[in-house]
């Protein structure tokens, strides 16, 4: 089988040399092209399981490994979570409205409270008027009925006297019916601020009741609870 092949390859020279020369190159006919030409050597037929046997079907039809590019084996570095501001990690509304409705119930059950404490202490100053407007009275009447005693036993003195008693009671009573009327005036005008004043925490207590449920639903949502 080797000799046939190189008979064949001696042939095949021997007509490109004839072709050669039919053209008229001489080039070809030199010592130097024929010492270019490769020369055949005797070899043994390579198995197909033998390293470098480029028959090999497997091999020839095997792609060559792709190169990976090494950045995108890495993982992507980790992300830090977003910045939340304190308005944000509960998510609770406006903050701003809340606080102004927690201020001003604040404020309208410290203005009552206060009212209240006034009232009680005006009533306790209109008691005190009332007992000695009451005392006044009960003076007018002892000293008329002292007047009546003494007309009866006909002595100018005595009479006298229960006349006299009788004129220093009336402005006493006079007195003391002015100071009631007053302190009750201020009495029923703190009673009127107190209404005011009961109506105002009502509506603070309302929107304050809105805020703290809409807070209280954020922070669950929030938390997860």
């Amino acid at each position: 089988m080797v000799r046939r092949a190189r008979e064949h390859d001696e042939d095949e020279r021997e007509q490109m040399r004839q072709a050669q020369a039919d053209y008229g190159d001489t080039n070809f006919n030199s010592p130097e092209s024929e010492d270019d030409f490769p020369l055949w050597e005797d070899y043994e037929p390579m198995s197909p399981s033998a390293p470098g046997n480029f028959t090999d079907s497997r091999l020839r039809n095997h792609s060559p490994p792709a190169i990976r590019n090494p950045y995108r084996s890495l993982p992507p570095p980790p992300r830090a979570p977003p910045h939340r501001s304190q308005s944000q990690r509960i998510a609770t509304g406006s903050g701003n409205s809340m606080q102004r409705a927690h201020s001003e119930y604040t404020r309208d059950l410290s203005l009552i409270e206060g009212i209240d404490n006034r009232i009680f202490n005006q009533a306790r100053v209109l008691d005190r008027a009332n007992t000695a407007h009451h005392r006044a009275e009960r003076n007018i009447q002892e000293a008329f009925s002292r007047l009546l005693i003494v007309q009866q036993s006909r002595d100018r003195y005595e009479i006298l006297h229960a006349l006299a008693m009788q004129e220093s009671v009336t402005p006493l009573l006079n007195e003391a019916y002015r100071v009631l009327h007053y302190e009750g005036q201020v009495l029923a005008h703190l009673i009127g601020e107190r209404e005011r004043a009961d109506d105002r925490l009502a509506a603070a207590r309302e929107r304050f009741a809105d805020e703290r449920e809409a807070y209280m639903h954020g922070l669950r949502r929030t938390f997860n609870l």
